[in-house]
């Protein structure tokens, strides 16, 4: 079964960019889960669509394929986070 990451709802710019940097920065698993979930916790009123949104973007820098090596990851973290217009 081929593993992938659906799109299925909206992510703000600057909330990719904020976990990007988190991810850049060292931090991951439950702590970035926790960051994410403070990150997302004003614009949401419904804890499913919040923990929805939250799975999605740590699916995006926290769980890597294992062909994708974690260098690529941080470099794709830094390049968003470089030509970012949100100043983390």
């Amino acid at each position: 079964m081929k593993v992938s990451i659906g799109f299925n709802r909206h992510l703000e710019p600057d909330w990719l960019a904020q976990t990007a940097s988190w991810v850049a920065n060292g931090i991951e698993g439950q702590a970035l889960k926790d960051r994410i979930d403070s990150m997302l916790e004003p614009a949401f009123t419904s804890k499913v669509a919040k923990d929805k949104t939250r799975n999605l973007l740590f699916g995006i820098w926290n769980k890597l394929p294992k062909h994708i090596s974690e260098r690529f990851q941080l470099r794709g973290a830094n390049l968003l986070m470089e030509h970012s217009e949100q100043h983390l």
